[in-house]
């Protein structure tokens, strides 16, 4: 363990946090360029269409490469990340076609449900892309929600950008918590 103590420390939670935040600024940027050669072919609307698919992939994708000297997170991580975000921009999307009104209580609760779900699915691949290196994986859940809640709240109040920074602080803090825990089990 004091390995992990030595190794998972601020560096590491530094490059986290940064990973997290040009992530977050670089998934806005893919989604405009993929909506514009892709998605508008098909869909000629403005649209968040992949706006959360590829802010989700993008911060895990730069997230896997910033951390990669201290673990191996894999592909996994960059699924749950994507499908973490996407469901609720798709419905967004789905239910301005409808013309639901989005003030409605039960609209409401069907955007809240269908976020839930997919972050949900999302947070459990990310689990198990953490089993292999710490036996509090399962931890990883809960580390999410907290900084989930949080980075919403931080977007509403300081911006677009307050959020990625937020999520990356929080999130990052967790894993460096996470990794200088218990180590997985030989032969497990």
């Amino acid at each position: 363990m004091r390995d992990n103590e030595s190794r998972f420390g601020w560096s590491f939670w530094a490059w986290w946090v940064a990973a997290t935040a040009v992530g977050w600024v670089a998934g806005v940027l893919v989604a405009i360029v993929l909506s514009d050669l892709v998605v508008n072919l098909f869909y000629h609307r403005e649209t968040n269409l992949i706006v959360g698919l590829c802010m989700g992939g993008s911060m895990a994708v730069v997230q896997v490469r910033a951390v990669r000297r201290w673990v191996r997170l894999g592909s996994g991580w960059v699924w749950g990340g994507a499908i973490m975000m996407a469901p609720p921009f798709i419905a967004s999307v789905i239910f301005d076609e409808l013309s639901l009104d989005t003030d409605a209580l039960v609209v409401k609760v069907m955007l809240g449900g269908i976020t839930v779900v997919g972050g949900l699915v999302g947070v459990l691949f990310q689990v198990r892309a953490l089993r292999p290196h710490t036996a509090r994986a399962h931890w990883w859940v809960a580390a999410m929600a907290v900084a989930w809640g949080l980075a919403i709240g931080a977007s509403k109040i300081t911006g677009f950008m307050g959020g990625g920074v937020v999520l990356g602080l929080v999130g990052g803090g967790c894993l460096v918590l996470l990794f200088r825990g218990p180590a997985v089990p030989e032969g497990a």
